[in-house]
């Protein structure tokens, strides 16, 4: 399961992305980055996160208090994974998770080339506007583009939620 430190909030107007993999946090301030070290723990194999806790049957994983937290590290998993085996890891690749100091929260950001691709992740099956309302906090960064968004969740096929954002069923993973 994704395992984070907790972060003291941004200063009011600045929105900070961290780097999944514990590398330095990057914090946006204007035109500028500054960075930063944050000391960070995550498993991103969902099989071994749930042996260390002690889960050892599918009806603790589906129906426990974490099992919202260990799908999405499973999907965070699963996108890395292909990304990386289609594309390459490239410099001008990074993901990053989103929270800023008013609560809004984007699970995946995908940044390739300076094109933001965020991507929410829901356990459950009816995926809405309320689902990607965080995604117009990244229209703010400035020299920055928000592409194609998603979220991907239970639902059993792809749908469209606006023109530029769509639901997609875990199983196209």
């Amino acid at each position: 399961m994704l395992m984070m430190t907790n972060m003291t909030e941004s200063l009011a107007g600045r929105i900070s992305l961290i780097d999944l993999y514990g590398l330095p946090m990057r914090e946006i301030l204007g035109d500028d980055f500054r960075q930063e070290f944050l000391p960070t723990k995550e498993y991103i194999d969902t099989g071994l996160a749930c042996y260390l806790l002690g889960w050892d049957n599918a009806q603790v994983l589906q129906n426990g208090a974490m099992s919202g937290a260990i799908f999405e590290t499973f999907v965070i998993g699963e996108i890395i994974k292909s990304w990386t085996d289609s594309n390459g890891v490239t410099p001008n690749m990074n993901f990053y998770f989103f929270r800023d100091k008013d609560g809004n929260e984007i699970d995946l950001i995908i940044n390739c080339s300076g094109v933001l691709y965020p991507i929410e992740i829901k356990k459950h099956i009816n995926c809405n506007m309320s689902d990607i309302l965080a995604f117009r906090q990244l229209d703010k960064i400035p020299d920055q583009t928000r592409g194609e968004s998603c979220v991907v969740c239970m639902a059993d096929d792809v749908f469209p939620i606006t023109a530029t954002d769509r639901a997609i069923g875990v199983r196209y993973l």
